[in-house]
Formats: C-alpha cells, sequence, structure tokens
C-alpha cells in the first residue's frame, strides 16, 4: 500500500522509501523522449501523487525515490 510508505522531509525534499515503486522507477530511460510521461503516470497509477499530497507535498517541493529526484508537480497528467 503506498499510502502507508515511510516519507522524509528535509526542507523541500521528501524522500520516498519502497521498494517495489523503486525498482519500477530504476527499469524506467529517462534519456528517452517519454521518459517523464511515463514516469508521472506511473505515479499516477500507483497513487504516489496523492500520498504525497497526503504528507504535505507541495508544487515545487524536491522527491526522492531511489535515485530519481523530482520536482512534485500534482494534477499534470492524464490519464
Amino acid at each position: 500500500d503506498l499510502h502507508s510508505f515511510p516519507t522524509r522531509r528535509s526542507s523541500d525534499l521528501g524522500n520516498l522509501e519502497h521498494e517495489n515503486l523503486e525498482r519500477s522507477v530504476r527499469r524506467i530511460d529517462f534519456d528517452q523522449e517519454d521518459a517523464m510521461m511515463k514516469f508521472a503516470r506511473l505515479l499516477k497509477r500507483l497513487g504516489v501523487e496523492e500520498a504525497l499530497e497526503d504528507a504535505g507535498a507541495r508544487e515545487g517541493d524536491r522527491v526522492l525515490i531511489g535515485e530519481a529526484e523530482f520536482e512534485f508537480q500534482p494534477d499534470r497528467i492524464i490519464e
């Protein structure tokens, strides 16, 4: 359940710890043109966006999942 994964915050950086999510993120080839769209859809589909908001994340916060760091931009993805 992604809504119960550990989340740590330090200033504007949130660190998500979830083994299956981290493994999925490692599989994304961010050198590909459509990688960010795939990544965003994965986060939306798995409920990560909602869980981040529940944990207090705000637009523009930096989020770390494994070694992937991104800027939180909620509601930018059309399913």
